[in-house]
């Protein structure tokens, strides 16, 4: 049974946003926020396509939430961001992951009241740490390339604009597409993927000494 208490996703229609858009759902009244509405959408879910890097567009959208849902936001949800496989700099990161993220704070907080505000940052903003070491929220930050500068500004802009809100920063180390039931796309923005080969480790989480599945295997990002 779904209740009335609000709660905004935005990246709503991407992996992440759609897994946790229909988990949340049957709880939560969820509003979900992204550049293009999906094609299957979950029920009872209100959509809204906007340009993150655009304040006014932002702006009219969270004004008619406000008229609509009343004043109080149990939760907001923040999975939109720039992000190039390329590595290369971009206007765009400070656009939408940075000007972007403190834009939908500040307007948010001058038309509600937000309990919570989630923000996905990403493991990739620490250092990387030496074999054997494990990395924490007390590991030194130092990004090095600039989606995770993105977000480090993005983190700072959100903790000045953050108002009564209670802020988190999830720093997501990796997305396992079988636990979230996702089938990987075969065709992105016209270009067509390589299958996701090799075994998941997924069947370590619940036996972390379970016996070693995979034989041999090679995993490539962002490398050439």
């Amino acid at each position: 049974m779904s209740s009335n208490e609000i709660v905004i996703i935005t990246g709503s229609s991407g992996y992440i946003g759609s897994a946790l858009t229909k988990k949340l759902s049957a709880n939560f009244k969820i509003i979900g926020l992204d550049r293009d509405i999906p094609d299957k959408r979950v029920e009872g879910v209100d959509y809204y396509a906007l340009d993150f890097s655009s304040s006014d567009e932002l702006y009219e959208v969270i004004k008619g939430l406000r008229q609509k849902f009343g004043a109080s936001i149990k939760s907001v949800v923040h999975l939109v961001a720039y992000y190039s496989f390329s590595g290369e700099e971009s206007d765009l990161y400070q656009k939408i992951t940075v000007e972007g993220s403190g834009n939908l704070l500040r307007i948010l907080n001058e038309f509600f009241q937000v309990e919570q505000f989630i923000f996905s940052s990403t493991m990739l903003v620490h250092r990387p740490a030496p074999s054997g070491k494990e990395i924490d929220e007390e590991s030194p930050v130092s990004p090095s390339w600039p989606y995770p500068e993105s977000k480090v500004k993005a983190e700072k802009i959100i903790a000045k604009e953050k108002g009564n809100a209670k802020v988190v920063n999830l720093r997501i180390a990796g997305i396992y597409y079988d636990l979230l039931k996702i089938k990987t796309p075969k065709v992105v923005d016209g270009v067509k993927q390589d299958p996701l080969d090799g075994i998941s480790m997924t069947y370590t989480f619940k036996s972390p000494d379970a016996p070693e599945k995979k034989k041999h295997q090679y995993f490539e990002m962002a490398g050439s």
